[in-house]
């Protein structure tokens, strides 16, 4: 918990609701008191109604309340006030970048005479807006021109700022800069997990020289800046996460000297945040892959790779249109959407298939089950009761008005509509999923050890497992030590596999959101360790309230073992929403076998695995830094689709990535 409670979103969220209590008993004097002394540090900004204009008004009163910082060792203007705090009256859109080439192609004016074309109820929207971000960069650039910063740094950004309003970017610093005044905007007007979108991308027009490094890694380190405040369930979970190459509409590959300098520049680094996505294919060059792996093998945890063979085919067949596949882009940690075209939510709920079989077993009905398909209906019958649950729970989700978000969403204009209710191109739904690997290897236990061999009794398991394993070690250490079940090559594994999956995507085939879209799922979640909490023992010999596995992973055999496993599962369509293989690779190793995890990840995705990403660690070095930490301040490693200092982790997280590493290592 200590990790949550360093973040600034849990203590604003705490303090707001301290505030709003303490106003709310009217005649207290010492509340009142209180009160006051809370809204002395903090700045809260009201909001009366749920109405588009009344989250105009707030926004403004956000940007012109807040403290503008100037810092005078940077070359960037980049200033957000971690003291202001919105008071939301529903459920506020982020975890997906915007599109930043409209601030880097385009001025402001360009984007109000678009806006004065359409003269529509959202166009008018947009250019309140834009007006409002206009005052407030006069205002910034007031605040500079009185600051005591170095004039001829203070000129380059006040010249950036103003050009916002009448030109185009017109050289690799400008662009950043441009970016970073509309991206500090965004984070102060309540959005998080916002990440930066396909940067090498966005800057191809702009020609690298001899200063391109350092200007990308003061532009990291910029971003690096508020790192608590841009945090959201633990430190290090701030979804800056920068999407480099990928795959061109022709088939060519795409990549240029800025994808090859930003992975050379956080490796320099070595920063947790934030974190790099690289877009992988077969035909990418094979010394970009190489400059990755070496990233990789830094333990910086980044970049997690996304291979464009497996990942464009699915999310087409998904819905997305072609063209639009090709310039997809991720939520904060690894779903796809489509850049500038999408309202997509893609972690807002999840399928519990562990939870399922937790219940599966303590149905009085499982102590009649004769065979094996009778115990598997079972089970089908309470995943499905949970994805209807699922269901029903985002269909409750309302969302607030998002004036800010909506001018940057192009098809909304279109649309006439605010991407809160339905503007965007594409409005979908994600869901994530725990517990797979549990579920499947729970089946696969009761089918070998009950229903093949009658070992075992049903009722037998059921007993054990309904006690926690106690006084059954031997029980346990059997449904443990499953050797061939989720992970592996076992083909029963992965028709098992595959079969509650296909399940799972028929039950939501036909759903519809309130915005018109679908709702898809993927094979992996950042919450194994929070739901693995609230789920009571299943029949892999998991006791109650331990963790699931990580994604899609299996530390107890090879790497090889997970990508051919993986390799073998349809991701296609609804099942696209994000399918990372997590694998944990010994520190030691690292140096000497570049070329070998080079041709592993080759091999991965040539056999065809969705997204793969690593943790380059040891159990001793693990296990060193937990004892001492003043020793291992900057250890970082890959959490679930973010990195962190290893020093930052609740005590779970560490022994979650410890016993991983052990058993990886073979540490008896």
């Amino acid at each position: 918990m200590n990790s949550l409670r360093d973040t600034r979103v849990y203590s604003n969220l705490l303090i707001l609701n301290e505030y709003s209590a303490k106003v709310n008993r009217k005649g207290h004097l010492n509340s009142k008191m209180a009160a006051f002394k809370v809204a002395k540090e903090y700045k809260i900004i009201h909001a009366n109604t749920k109405t588009a204009s009344e989250k105009i008004k707030q926004i403004k009163k956000v940007l012109f309340s807040s403290n503008i910082s100037i810092t005078k060792c940077s070359s960037f203007f980049y200033s957000i006030d971690e003291h202001i705090i919105l008071e939301h009256k529903g459920m506020v859109i982020g975890n997906f970048p915007v599109d930043y080439s409209l601030i880097v192609n385009y001025s402001f004016e360009d984007i109000i005479r678009f806006n004065k074309e359409k003269d529509n109820e959202i166009s008018r929207q947009n250019l309140d807006i834009i007006e409002i971000i206009l005052e407030y960069l006069n205002y910034v650039v007031k605040v500079i021109e009185k600051s005591d910063i170095k004039r001829s740094i203070k000129s380059d950004i006040i010249d950036s700022l103003i050009g916002l309003i009448n030109r185009k970017a017109n050289s690799l610093k400008d662009a950043l800069q441009r970016i970073l005044f509309v991206n500090s905007i965004i984070w102060q007007t309540g959005h998080s997990l916002m990440g930066l979108g396909r940067l090498d991308k966005i800057l191809d027009i702009f020609p690298c020289d001899e200063s391109t490094d350092e200007i990308l890694k003061e532009f990291l380190s910029v971003l690096h800046e508020f790192y608590n405040f841009k945090s959201t369930a633990m430190l290090g979970d701030t979804g800056q996460i920068i999407i480099l190459g990928g795959l061109d509409a022709d088939g060519s590959y795409f990549c240029n000297d800025y994808t090859y300098r930003f992975i050379e520049v956080a490796k320099l680094l070595h920063l947790p945040d934030p974190k790099l996505l690289l877009r992988v294919s077969e035909s990418m060059p094979g010394d970009l892959l190489k400059s990755a792996v070496k990233c990789i093998s830094t333990g910086i945890g980044s970049p997690l790779l996304s291979n464009d063979d497996k990942v464009i085919p699915a999310i087409i067949d998904f819905g997305y249109e072609y063209d639009d596949a090709y310039n997809y882009g991720v939520s904060a940690c690894w779903e796809p959407l489509i850049i500038g075209k999408s309202f997509e939510q893609n972690n807002i709920g999840h399928i519990e298939f562990g939870k399922a079989m937790a219940e599966c077993l303590r149905d009085s009905d499982v102590l009649s089950v004769y065979n094996f398909d009778e115990f598997k209906k079972l089970y089908f019958s309470h995943l499905k009761v949970l994805i209807s649950k699922c269901l029903d729970q985002i269909d409750l989700l309302e969302w607030e008005y998002d004036p800010v978000l909506t001018v940057f969403t192009l098809s909304c204009l279109k649309n006439n509509k605010d991407i809160s209710r339905g503007g965007a191109k594409y409005n979908n739904y994600g869901l994530l999923s725990v517990g797979l690997s549990s579920a499947v290897d729970s089946l696969l236990n009761i089918k070998h050890l009950c229903i093949n061999s009658r070992r075992y009794t049903i009722k037998e398991i059921v007993q054990v497992v309904l006690s926690n394993y106690e006084d059954a070690k031997n029980i346990n250490n059997i449904l443990s030590s499953i050797s061939d079940g989720f992970g592996t090559s076992n083909n029963e594994a992965i028709s098992l596999t595959k079969e509650i999956v296909d399940f799972t995507e028929n039950e939501i085939q036909n759903y519809k959101n309130k915005l018109g879209g679908g709702v898809k799922f993927g094979l992996s979640s950042p919450n194994y360790i929070n739901l693995g909490h609230t789920t009571l023992a299943t029949a892999d010999g998991r006791r109650n309230g331990t963790p699931f596995k990580t994604h899609i992973s299996n530390d107890q055999d090879s790497p090889t073992d997970i990508v051919l496993f993986a390799s073998q599962l349809d991701y296609s369509g609804k099942k696209s929403n994000g399918n990372v293989v997590d694998v944990m690779l010994l520190t030691s190793i690292m140096s000497s076998n570049i070329d070998k995890l080079i041709d592993y990840i080759r091999t991965s995705i040539r056999l065809g695995v969705f997204q793969i990403q690593f943790n380059v660690v040891s159990y001793k070095q693990l296990l060193a830094a937990k004892n001492n930490p003043e020793n291992f301040p900057h250890l970082i490693v890959r959490v679930w689709g973010f990195s962190a200092y290893f020093r930052d982790l609740p005590e779970v997280y560490k022994d979650v990535l410890i016993e991983r590493a052990r058993i990886s290592e073979g540490i008896t």
